[in-house]
């Protein structure tokens, strides 16, 4: 998940959040190719780059897409809706027939090429939008556009039950953020079609976005609220910001299975989108056949109030993982002692380096802040790849005073995070799902345990300032109580997860009578490409039964920690 603050570390670049890891796996196998291991620890794009070939070069803007992931974490009645004209003029979108392609119970696709906003992915599939009403309070007045693409399975008896993809962030858009390959879908797709759905607020279903200042991070907190109440200004100056909120967004999702004449639909959700596939499961149990939760977040959990304890936790984890093995620990014997004492010593005094611009080829100046470096070790446990280079990385700093390493790792990753991320959307869920029920006793504990962590209580802190200047959306009284259902539930989690850990799917699964829940050791957040995860996703939603055999699943390994700058030991 996602947990975006008014806080912002130099533009750095992701993907959830599920294509995270794919992309940067991409990377890693890339520079592994031609075992560039120093290259890629010191000096990550001149490695990329020196590979040659077009396949490699790609390889960058995979990575620096892959980053902004890590950066980023119902009323009673349903009107009619409107079916829009197929329009050529949506944001990464190509439409490659004049004419309908096809027709599902009367819903008028046509074929289309999707783009991530970068332009570095594309896929093929079948477009349409749907209107719906902005308020189904007022159903008769304003409608926005609920954009829905389709992958089509390539089997000739394909099943009738689809499955969508629900994206995290909050306020990332499904249309982008599942166009990868290799993401884990595969396996599916071959016996069933794919729904990718962009969540109202996001995407190019009425995206609720605001240019974001190039260095949020070093704004006073007045001038954060200046730039809140700008963003809302200028958003409910066309938008009520009130119905953006998970509560109206599964009413969407069930009008678009209504209009299209589906039965039911098997659910994958992501990070922030568990959440939302929860919550449709509870309203509407009879349309879900089968639901996937990958990366859970149990709905009484609120967001903002663990994210230091759990990515300290993660951190915690990779240091013992450094200390019990022989190589590591040899290399590295002060790596716990060191990595407290950088974190100490950059807060009182930021690194002023010159770096090269990778654009231009120049010589800039560039100052390494506490921001910084926490970004870099936040993002970086999301992944087990980036995570394996993070050791050799801080030593470098804290032994031998050479920060270069992880100032490349924040530049490498420059991205227009306006781009990837809706914050008008991620602000409406925030605010009206998580920081509106907070007590002020949760969050005076919440800033006393995380007063150990390595990042504090600022993030939450940070989130308040936005709450406050936001409206309050529509939230179901029943939101944030557990789930009971006795529909096959299938949980995914990584051990060394920093924002989602495994506890939080054993507390979602406590009412889920007929799930099953599986954790992959060593791996981070959303573990569905891992392995033998694919098939496994195919095994269950093909059967929606719980009795798949994951044994498979114990042969899987976190990439190697790096020892130097010349890569893992053999």
């Amino acid at each position: 998940m996602i947990e975006l603050m008014v806080a912002r570390v130099e533009k750095p670049r992701k993907g959830c959040s599920e294509g995270i890891a794919h992309s940067i796996n991409n990377f890693f196998v890339s520079i592994i190719f031609k075992k560039n291991w120093g290259l890629l620890v010191n000096h990550p794009l001149n490695a990329v780059l020196s590979l040659g070939s077009k396949r490699h070069n790609e390889a960058v803007s995979t990575l620096r897409k892959s980053l902004v992931e890590l950066f980023l974490c119902a009323c009673l009645c349903v009107a009619a809706p409107v079916f829009a004209t197929l329009s050529a003029d949506i944001d990464n979108v190509e439409y490659l027939a004049v004419d309908v392609s096809s027709e599902i119970n009367g819903v008028a696709f046509r074929e289309c090429i999707l783009r991530d906003p970068g332009g570095t992915f594309s896929r093929k599939a079948e477009c349409t939008q749907i209107y719906l009403p902005e308020n189904y309070g007022e159903p008769s007045a304003k409608k926005i556009p609920i954009f829905v693409a389709l992958l089509r399975s390539s089997a000739k008896k394909k099943q009738v039950d689809p499955m969508v993809l629900i994206a995290g962030g909050p306020g990332q858009s499904a249309t982008e953020s599942f166009i990868f390959p290799g993401m884990g879908f595969h396996k599916v797709r071959q016996t069933r079609d794919i729904f990718l759905i962009d969540q109202r607020g996001t995407g190019k279903s009425n995206r609720l976005a605001c240019d974001l200042p190039i260095d949020i991070d070093s704004l006073s907190k007045d001038q954060q609220v200046s730039f809140v109440k700008a963003c809302e200004a200028e958003l409910s100056a066309g938008s009520d910001l009130r119905q953006y909120t998970t509560s109206v967004a599964v009413r969407d999702l069930e009008t678009v299975r209504q209009q299209l004449g589906l039965t039911q639909w098997n659910l994958y959700g992501v990070s922030y989108g568990t959440r939302v596939a929860q919550h449709y499961l509870r309203r509407y149990p009879e349309a879900v056949r089968s639901v996937v939760l990958d990366a859970v977040v149990p709905p009484d959990h609120p967001l903002g109030t663990e994210i230091s304890l759990q990515s300290q936790r993660s951190l915690e984890q990779l240091i013992m993982r450094c200390e019990n093995h022989e190589g590591c620990r040899q290399e590295f014997s002060n790596l716990r002692s060191g990595v407290a004492a950088l974190m100490q010593d950059i807060k009182t005094a930021p690194k002023k380096l010159l770096l090269e611009n990778t654009r231009t080829g120049q010589i800039d100046a560039f100052e390494l802040t506490a921001a910084h470096l926490n970004a870099i070790v936040r993002f970086s446990l999301y992944s087990p790849e980036l995570a394996s280079v993070l050791p050799v990385q801080l030593h470098a700093a804290y032994q031998h005073n050479n920060f270069l390493p992880l100032a490349r790792s924040i530049k490498v990753g420059h991205f227009d995070l306006s781009q990837q991320l809706s914050f008008g959307m991620h602000a409406a869920v925030v605010c009206s799902e998580d920081i509106a029920f907070l007590s002020q006793n949760t969050v005076e504990a919440s800033a006393k345990a995380s007063e150990g962590s390595y990042l504090g209580s600022e993030m939450l802190q940070s989130l308040q300032t936005i709450c406050q200047h936001w409206p309050a959306g529509v939230v179901d009284s029943d939101f944030h109580q557990r789930v009971k259902s006795s529909v096959p539930v299938l949980l995914m989690s990584g051990s060394a997860d920093p924002i989602t850990p495994p506890s939080y799917a054993e507390d979602a699964a406590q009412y889920l009578s007929n799930s099953i829940h599986l954790v992959v050791e060593g791996f981070a957040h959303s573990v569905l490409r891992v392995g033998c995860m694919p098939g496994l996703l195919a095994k269950f939603v093909e059967s929606a039964a719980v009795d798949i055999e994951p044994s498979c699943l114990k042969r899987q390994r976190p990439a190697p920690i790096f020892v130097d700058f010349n890569g893992p030991q053999p």
